[in-house]
């Protein structure tokens, strides 16, 4: 069986009554096996340490946990632990409160306001009016001045002397008077005094929803009471078979604020047998069963009604007390004297600090004014030095843009210088390369007519005049071409060509040349003005 998960708190905070929240959560688990219900109250210190330290997602963790078993989950808490509670995501079915009467009402309006989402409903069970004497203040009057009366009605003169005087102006027993009365008109409307809480908070009062079975609300609360029942007698069983403690032992167990349940068993063995007298015997269930009804006090209240060594016992206290008060009266009317001297100069040096408390305080005021007026003149220096850094700010600024921009234009001017220098250093390094290029050729031309000219000079054995003046001719222009050579060129400017000389005649043994010789020497000359032109034209640049 799966249900939507709800939060239900109740006032009952021990576990051996049949409304607490374990016996609660015990009939959740009979009625739907494998649900999952957690019950925080004293019993459960760590499971209250993790929810109180993130409510809302300890409970979403838990919903997603009961989604993924597919079974319900719910939350069953007492006012021990719920008032560290508070869940402002989380949004559960409902909120459910049993509320039997022993708890005040402001209590319970908290407790179903621990769900802060206004949508979630809230189901609240309570008495019309308080059981017995619960929450009772008094005599339970519910006006001031007769609860007042009955209080000085039942107690000691000096007692209520006591009372009165405990404060100079008499407030403390005014203001307990009204809190007394209070609370007795909220016992006699237990319920609408917390649903009264609760719609002066914001919430709206609906009629309640259609009676329950009666047939399955009398099986719950039979299922209800043998759970309790069974409870405690584990628990009674517990404490009879407790192992005994020392009186160290108790007090240190006293001391501690969680127990597990077999120290709590020892430690309640350990005070019924202090309380009966059991010198060391184990318990037995007539005597746990007489201490949980309360029959020791009432032995003890019927003792010194009926029996008349105890009726002679309260005289002689009387007496005694009298006595004791006889003594005491000279010393308690010197103290009361010391105390009215301490008053008058508690009042006097109360006056004398208020003067000067008085007289502090306007210092500090004038103190303040000045600090004020001096804290007023830096702020409005610092507000003008903030205008000044910002006016130079913007300055530095408007330099910094200028200086880039007047920056970048000499930039890309150099650029451009640069670019034409090298664009002109390529032309002239083209030139150059053009200039060698034909100068070389020029060579090979030259080398070309060296070799014809000594192979004519060769087949011309006869002609020795010719070949003398022609390899002379030669020579002077091998050293012409020397000279135009760009890797040695001189310094001093030469003449545009030179003429070749020609010999006007030839040996009878040798054939006429004239032909051959005349077009290699013309071709000569053209290749060396084109060479000369060529190298002076470089050398200009």
């Amino acid at each position: 069986m799966q249900c939507e998960p709800f939060l239900c708190w109740t006032s009952c905070q021990k576990g051996e009554h049949a409304n607490s929240a374990q016996q609660l959560a015990n009939l959740h688990r009979e009625r739907c096996p494998g649900a999952l219900v957690d019950v925080v109250d004293s019993s459960t210190p760590e499971l209250a340490a993790e929810l109180a330290a993130d409510p809302d997602g300890w409970a979403e963790r838990r919903v997603a946990e009961a989604k993924r078993l597919g079974v319900g989950w719910a939350i069953y808490c007492t006012p021990a632990i719920s008032s560290g509670l508070s869940w402002a995501r989380w949004r559960p079915a409902a909120v459910i409160a049993f509320a039997g009467g022993r708890v005040g009402p402001e209590h319970v309006a908290q407790a179903l306001a621990r769900v802060r989402c206004p949508e979630v409903p809230a189901y609240l069970y309570a008495p019309e009016r308080c059981p017995g004497a619960a929450l009772r203040v008094g005599s339970g009057a519910t006006s001031p001045a007769e609860l007042v009366r009955d209080l000085r009605s039942v107690a000691d003169p000096p007692l209520y002397g006591e009372l009165t005087g405990g404060d100079a102006e008499g407030a403390w027993l005014s203001a307990w008077a009204e809190l007394g009365a209070q609370r007795n008109r909220q016992r006699f409307a237990y319920r609408a005094s917390i649903t009264g809480l609760l719609e002066r908070e914001g919430w709206e009062l609906q009629a309640p929803g259609p009676e329950p079975c009666p047939v399955a609300g009398a099986q719950a609360a039979a299922d209800l009471k043998a759970a309790a029942l069974a409870h405690s007698a584990a628990a009674d069983a517990a404490v009879i078979d407790a192992r005994p403690l020392t009186e160290q032992e108790a007090t240190d167990l006293a001391k501690q604020r969680h127990l597990e349940p077999l120290d709590q068993a020892a430690l309640k063995r350990h005070r019924l047998a202090a309380a009966w007298g059991l010198e060391g015997s184990p318990p037995t269930q007539s005597v746990i069963d007489a201490d949980r009804d309360g029959l020791r006090d009432r032995l003890r209240l019927g003792w010194l009604l009926a029996t008349p060594e105890a009726i002679a016992l309260v005289g002689a206290h009387d007496q005694a007390l009298q006595a004791l008060r006889q003594q005491l009266e000279p010393r308690l009317a010197e103290l009361e004297q010391r105390l009215a001297s301490r008053d008058t100069e508690l009042r006097e040096a109360r006056e004398t600090a208020e003067m000067s408390l008085l007289q502090l305080h306007q210092q500090v005021q004038e103190e303040r004014e000045r600090h004020s007026m001096a804290e007023g003149e830096k702020q409005r220096q610092l507000e003008a030095g903030v205008r000044d850094l910002e006016q130079l700010r913007r300055s530095k600024a408007a330099q910094e843009s200028n200086h880039e921009q007047s920056k970048a234009a000499q930039e890309r001017a150099h650029a451009q210088a640069r670019a034409e220098l090298e664009q002109g250093l390529a032309s002239r390094d083209t030139q150059l390369r053009e200039a060698r290029e034909e100068a070389e050729m020029t060579f090979q031309q030259l080398h070309q007519a060296q070799e014809e000219l000594e192979h004519y000079f060769l087949k011309a054995r006869a002609g020795d005049q010719l070949a003398q003046a022609q390899m002379e001719q030669l020579q002077r222009a091998q050293s012409l071409l020397v000279r135009l050579n760009p890797d040695v060129l001189p310094s001093a400017p030469y003449p545009p060509a030179l003429a070749v000389e020609v010999l006007p005649e030839l040996p009878a043994a040798m054939p006429d040349p004239s032909l051959q010789t005349q077009a290699l020497l013309s071709t000569y000359a053209a290749s060396l003005q084109r060479a000369s032109a060529l190298l002076e034209r470089a050398r200009r640049y």
